[in-house]
């Protein structure tokens, strides 16, 4: 499917067009555009910044980002992409926060409009591309294309890409129907004129639907996938599924966090076990201020996985830390107790640098709990009874009572072991 396309693609061949009747970008038009299209991106960052809506320059202008500090100096256009999910909240918000100022086109809503990607233009300029079939509407374009999920298994995955190949080929073939006379009268070479010819050929037997319904068909294929997995691809792309897919979790950043969260402090002892989840047997080997078995196996799998890895521990107690040095890959952790309703405000601003946490410690944080003798105090024998509570006392904290009379409490005594200071 991928050497036909290839053999019949018309996307090389029109690059070398007669530019008869046409206005070539250049020089201070070139610059005009280009602001202009900065400032639509900004639109476009202000909206997704203040929703939370992520997104991520591809293509070009993700290059251009990376090699020139900017736009590629020669490139008129600027793309985006977003997770399917997210680009569904996006479109309605644009919309009615900037519909005043900008046409947006969607494949499955916009009258002749074959293409597998949303794109905002600009009201008030003007530039008509090859592909616009839409009536007047020829806005400077912003071209914004889904990522859309795919099947963790290898198998699935192909089929799912041989599906979504064919259907492309069939909206390509229809489309070059569509637009036959104007190909042909801006192809110069002969090989490019043979290659319209043949897919407008094939597309008269893909005639028994309109150009929408191919379209529409095409997306409802590409979205076909409705599982969250590990791969997404953006379909409209030349080499998805076989030459370009990309990891969900490392799409927009090579940097991991993963917290570790504790209820444990004053009046909630924690206990010398580790608690699961409902249903699932306690860890005898582990305490409950130590990662559990399951928490190691993620902070692994991460580390493997992710070129910096931070862990975040969300505990009012000193969680045991000795997996700092256990795991290799763990480039940072950052305490933040607990956070209340601001708290986690300031987290960002010290993982970006622009707030320091440096300061002194009042807690000492073990690398292990067995070396502090108040961890032996714990024991069961040390405890005490709230005045009125029962002989069959629990623990107050972690899977006990919280009322005082039917709780036992542990006796902490000043010393060189513990103590405020």
């Amino acid at each position: 499917m991928q050497k036909l396309q290839k053999g019949l693609s018309t996307f090389g061949a029109l690059k070398h067009i007669s530019s008869e009747g046409m206005t070539v970008l250049e020089g201070e038009k070139l610059a005009a555009c280009r602001q202009i299209l900065l400032e639509m991106l900004r639109d476009v960052d202000t909206l997704c910044e203040r929703n939370g809506i992520p997104y991520t320059l591809c293509g070009g202008t993700a290059l251009g980002a990376v090699r020139h500090g900017g736009m590629i100096p020669w490139d008129d256009d600027i793309d985006v992409a977003m997770f399917r999910e997210d680009l569904d909240r996006f479109l309605p918000l644009f919309r009615q926060t900037f519909g005043e100022h900008y046409w947006i086109h969607t494949p499955e809503k916009t009258k002749g409009y074959p293409k597998l990607f949303v794109q905002v233009r600009k009201k008030g300029t003007l530039m008509r591309e090859l592909e616009d079939l839409t009536d007047g509407e020829w806005g400077i374009p912003l071209d914004i294309f889904p990522m859309e999920n795919t099947y963790d298994s290898t198998l699935l995955r192909r089929l799912h890409g041989l599906l979504c190949l064919g259907m492309k080929f069939g909206l390509s073939c229809r489309k070059t129907l569509a637009e036959r006379e104007m190909l042909l009268g801006l192809a110069e070479e002969t090989q490019a004129r043979r290659a319209i010819r043949i897919k407008a050929a094939i597309g008269r037997v893909f005639s028994f639907a309109s150009l929408e319904a191919w379209t529409r068909g095409t997306i409802a294929c590409c979205k076909r996938c409705r599982r969250k997995g590990k791969w997404v691809v953006i379909p409209s792309g030349r080499g998805q599924f076989f030459g370009e897919i990309y990891e969900r979790a490392k799409t927009f950043s090579n940097t991991a966090l993963f917290v570790v969260s504790r209820h444990a402090g004053e009046n909630s002892d924690a206990p010398h076990y580790q608690t699961k989840t409902e249903g699932q047997p306690k860890d005898q080997n582990r305490t409950y201020l130590q990662i559990s078995t399951e928490e190691e196996y993620a902070i692994r799998k991460i580390a493997e996985d992710f070129e910096n890895v931070i862990i975040v521990i969300n505990s009012t107690n000193a969680v045991q830390l000795d997996f700092l040095d256990k795991i290799k890959g763990i480039d940072g952790c950052i305490s933040v107790g607990a956070t209340g309703n601001q708290g986690a405000l300031s987290i960002p601003e010290i993982l970006w640098g622009d707030a320091s946490p440096s300061g002194h410690l009042t807690d000492t944080y073990p690398y292990d709990h067995k070396y502090n003798i108040t961890y032996f105090r714990g024991n069961c024998k040390f405890t005490h009874q709230y005045k009125g509570a029962p002989s069959s006392c629990t623990m107050m904290g972690v899977g006990g009572s919280a009322f005082y009379n039917t709780s036992c409490y542990v006796e902490y005594t000043e010393g060189i072991y513990v103590g405020y200071r």
